[in-house]
């Protein structure tokens, strides 16, 4: 404490100074818990990221799960199976082929998957009026319908994310930012490159160009003339073939295999 003397009487009296300053140590003591409180918040930022990638981890496990269980039960995809109608109220008869082609096929899939009682979430009209099913990551995020890459050079994926897509003789989904512009629905730019890594990690080999899971790409979704995907300097580091990790703007999407 900080006094001041007086004499009164010829008794010498002290009285605290009100004015003084804070102490070194009581400066210390505000900047460590102002440090706690930033290292608090940054942490449970954090905790909340990795919650929503559990989820959508959930999400794509629950997607697979759905579509065995489907193959499992029909023999046939949803989406391509012959007697959809018979089996699931309003759903439209595939062709029987083997693949889920783009189009009246690819649309109906998920349809038969949630009206069918295999996936248990609710339907999701996009902005491309297809029935889909959305991610939880966020409001604007939707899973594209199934498709089988190799079916034939018009559907969404074909010749849009550099890769060899009739190898791709499995059907897909995109988890992707939903009404970027017309046809780009589900497959817009909605994951940080370390979010896409991550959960290309868990379900694969990590690598955004090959393997079951990987990233779409085709120039930017923003553009208006530019239909499909994301662009590829952005999400990857295309010359070393990893994503941009350190980058903390959303740039990504993901193709993954469903079956």
């Amino acid at each position: 404490m900080i006094y001041k003397n007086y004499e009164i009487y010829g008794l010498k009296v002290r009285k605290k100074n009100q004015n003084r300053g804070f102490s070194i140590v009581e400066l210390a003591i505000v900047i460590t818990i102002i440090g706690l409180l930033i290292a608090g918040i940054i942490t449970g930022a954090k905790l909340i990221d990795q919650a929503k990638l559990r989820g959508v981890a959930a999400e794509i496990t629950g997607i697979r799960s759905a579509v065995s269980t489907f193959i499992a039960t029909y023999e046939q995809f949803p989406g391509d199976y012959t007697k959809a109608s018979t089996h699931i109220a309003g759903a439209v008869n595939g062709n029987g082929d083997g693949e889920v082609e783009w189009g009246t096929e690819s649309g109906d899939s998920f349809y038969q998957l949630v009206t069918g009682n295999f996936l248990g979430t609710d339907l999701y009209t996009n902005a491309d009026s297809q029935k889909v099913v959305q991610s939880k990551i966020s409001n604007v995020s939707c899973y594209q319908p199934l498709v089988h890459p190799s079916s034939n050079s018009g559907n969404a994926l074909d010749g849009d994310d550099g890769q060899d897509n009739a190898a791709m003789d499995y059907p897909v989904s995109v988890l992707g930012k939903d009404g970027a512009v017309a046809g780009n629905n589900c497959r817009g730019a909605l994951l940080l490159p370390s979010q896409a890594e991550f959960l290309d990690t868990k379900f694969d080999n990590g690598k955004p160009l090959t393997g079951s899971v990987i990233v779409l790409f085709k120039n930017t979704p923003i553009a208006p003339t530019v239909t499909r995907g994301v662009t590829t300097s952005d999400c990857v580091d295309s010359v070393n073939s990893i994503y941009n990790s350190l980058s903390k703007v959303k740039l990504c999407n993901l193709v993954f295999k469903v079956d």
